[in-house]
């Protein structure tokens, strides 16, 4: 019998493009956690030194290194990329600027060997570590289901899918990223996954140090075309019963209070 922290071999995905002078530390940070058997990094069409670095650190690595080059297509369908191409059970994700923790795995695989009938866990949650104040980010802890109503708020349970290990099949079950949405991409596959009856545990162990990169997509947004990206996710969640219709309304709401004052501020 494997011990409870053996019982999740992952594949980790890493999207990448012009990330030359981070990749090579979210790499090497991924090659020393364990439970993490197989690395896909996808090049997306990056004009810089990034598929140079990773095809060096390949050649010395403990496990199998894989360098996926594709046009630019962006974030979500370089982890369709990834995902398709992973080989194991079970899938997690890194961004080329952040860094996974040595427990990434492990806390989540000690949580799983907890949970009732832990075989019918499709995917299982974890928290992370903030690169702007070294907090960790405060989620709710569940061996049951997550509410999908908590999806991607403080408090409830996480949105971004690097929070994640997912089993390989139910994953690419979904379909996948959606291309159309280049924000809140990482929200609406975790609800459509929890909607096709996927059943989602987690708990509070961190998984990754998350950057703050200047130029990153996802975090370096302005705050009208974040806000307007938030309205487009939440509609589709509405019209798909993602999400409850209260719930739905409430961030709505704060979308239109937040619009406001920063109209009012600038801020």
């Amino acid at each position: 019998m494997p011990a409870p922290y053996e019982t999740i071999r992952a594949s980790c995905v890493i999207p990448a493009y012009n990330t030359a002078e981070t990749i090579g530390r979210a790499l090497e940070s991924v090659l020393r956690t364990p439970g993490v058997e197989e690395v896909i990094v996808v090049d997306d069409g990056s004009v810089d030194e990034t598929g140079i670095r990773v095809a060096a650190l390949a050649g010395t690595a403990p496990v199998p290194v894989r360098l996926i080059r594709q046009d630019n297509s962006g974030a979500g369908a370089a982890r369709n990329t990834g995902m398709q191409a992973a080989t194991l059970d079970w899938i997690t994700f890194l961004d080329a600027d952040d860094e996974m923790l040595p427990e990434a795995i492990i806390g989540k695989a000690k949580h799983l060997a907890t949970c009732p009938d832990r075989e019918t866990v499709d995917a299982v949650h974890g928290s992370f570590v903030r690169g702007d104040t070294g907090a960790i980010a405060k989620f709710s802890e569940t061996r049951t289901q997550v509410d999908p109503d908590g999806i991607g708020r403080l408090g409830g349970f996480p949105g971004g899918v690097h929070s994640f290990v997912f089993r390989r099949e139910p994953l690419l079950a979904t379909g996948g990223f959606r291309p159309e949405l280049t924000n809140y991409e990482d929200f609406e596959l975790i609800l459509r996954f929890i909607a096709q009856g996927s059943r989602v545990v987690g708990c509070t162990a961190p998984g990754f140090h998350r950057h703050y990169t200047q130029n990153s997509l996802s975090r370096g947004l302005a705050v009208p075309k974040r806000l307007e990206l938030e309205r487009r996710f939440l509609n589709m969640a509405a019209r798909e019963d993602l999400m409850g219709k209260t719930e739905v309304m409430r961030r709505l709401l704060r979308n239109r209070v937040r619009q406001l004052h920063h109209v009012v501020t600038g801020h």
